[in-house]
């Protein structure tokens, strides 16, 4: 495959070509006649015994590009594996087949947090192999001083590596495990509120910090003095206790 680019003044495209002959059908048909969210516009031309396709990237960086000036963020990864998911089933759902999507770090493209696909009719890779080796761009472009994300592009690689995987079923299941590990983290995150002075049902003013110190994780067992003093706390206001009871 010939890869060029035609920039005139205001625009800009990225040509593929094919020293192969392409006789236009539905795919080509369906896209023209339809904007999709994630799939690049497109124009096909056939001459003598080649096919090219030419995709406006307009204002649009390449993932390569992109990951070169700025380090892979475990949260644009996230989004990028979401996003192809989501490219995915858009074109199933234009009776499109996935496995032509080109994913390669080339022919993908980012623009303001989005990432554009190339719908190529005469890919022949499998998307599952292709997926396979941008996982392996992944683990080399790293930014390893970011834990979390390297822990993703570990489990996107691992997941890769499985015979019969399916992309679907990963994105899942690493969505499922992200969320409940944010949930897990805003719970550890949770601090007792700031001092603050109420009137109690004697009319009196007094601080709710009264007795209130900082829990350390193995003091707040269920049951536990400070686990118990802290729910309590939590059902009252401190002027309405009928007293501490343990």
């Amino acid at each position: 495959m010939k890869v060029t680019y035609e920039r005139d003044l205001n625009r800009t495209w990225l040509v593929l070509e094919e020293e192969q002959v392409y006789q236009e059908d539905y795919q080509m048909k369906m896209l023209k006649a339809n904007t999709l969210r994630y799939l690049l516009p497109v124009l096909w031309q056939g001459r003598d015994e080649s096919s090219s396709f030419r995709y406006e990237i307009t204002g649009k960086l390449s993932m390569r590009g992109y990951f070169e000036r700025n380090k892979m963020t475990c949260q644009e990864i996230e989004a990028f594996v979401r996003q192809l998911a989501e490219a995915m089933n858009e074109a199933r759902n234009f009776l499109l087949e996935p496995d032509r999507i080109l994913i390669s770090p080339d022919y993908i493209f980012w623009e303001k947090g989005q990432f554009w696909f190339c719908y190529y009719p005469l890919q022949t890779e499998p998307v599952w192999k292709e997926f396979h080796r941008l996982t392996e761009y992944f683990v080399r472009e790293a930014d390893y001083r970011d834990q979390e994300g390297v822990c993703l592009i570990s489990e996107l690689h691992r997941a890769s590596m499985e015979e019969n995987y399916s992309i679907w079923q990963t994105v899942e299941n690493i969505q499922e495990a992200r969320e409940e590990k944010r949930a897990e983290s805003r719970e550890e995150k949770e601090e007792p509120p700031p001092e603050e002075y109420r009137t109690g049902s004697w009319g009196e003013e007094t601080t709710e910090s009264a007795f209130f110190i900082r829990e350390e994780p193995e003091e707040l067992e269920e049951g536990g003095l400070l686990g118990r003093l802290r729910l309590r706390k939590k059902r009252k206001r401190w002027g309405e206790w009928d007293g501490l009871e343990l």
